[in-house]
């Protein structure tokens, strides 16, 4: 079986104009999270293969299951935080591309928000449903593109997230063994 066998015309992806942007701005998220220093070699294996899905588009690779999360720094404003994360889902060709975070006030708590999600299914329209008029208590919302473009792993306080089949996927052997040498106090100097 060569690899367009898994490529079929009749099931793509319907998109809109405006598919395209939510597209274009998730493989920047991909490409920026594959080649941040806090990804391992695993893991950017993972998102090498999600992007070649979304290379593919509007065609269909099936049989995959994988996911990415990133979850950014926390930022103060005032006396509340916020943080924000962004998750990329790729389930038996279904596509799911999601945006959010988590606000908290010490005098009232916190609470989750969606930002925006993005779905696709072979042979259907996407479906696009963008939440940022709901946000007011978020002092930083933006649209899922601005989000993306203002990521930077280079500033520290990025965790990524990564998982195949339902499974996240364990440090790479080489990082542990690193690690586990530095917290002994043994690692090389």
């Amino acid at each position: 079986m060569s690899e367009t066998d898994d490529f079929s015309e009749d099931e793509d992806y319907v998109f809109s104009s405006e598919d395209h942007g939510i597209v274009s701005a998730t493989k920047q998220l991909l490409s920026k999270a594959a080649s941040s220093d806090i990804i391992t070699d695993k893991g950017r294996e993972v998102v090498n293969r999600i992007i070649q899905v979304f290379e593919a588009l509007p065609s269909v690779v099936a049989d995959l299951d994988l996911q990415l999360q990133v979850t950014g720094p926390t930022r103060t404003f005032g006396s509340h935080e916020i943080h924000h994360w962004w998750n990329v889902e790729i389930e038996n060709g279904d596509l799911c591309v999601t945006s959010g975070g988590y606000f908290y006030r010490p005098e009232t708590g916190g609470d989750s928000f969606t930002s925006m999600i993005w779905r696709a299914s072979p042979g259907f329209e996407t479906e696009y449903c963008d939440y940022l008029d709901t946000l007011s208590l978020v002092d930083d919302a933006q649209p899922f593109d601005l989000e993306v473009q203002e990521i930077d792993f280079a500033q520290g306080g990025y965790t990524l997230t990564v998982l195949e089949d339902g499974e996240e996927l364990e440090e790479d052997s080489s990082d542990e063994d690193e690690q586990d040498n530095d917290e002994d106090g043994k690692g090389l100097r």
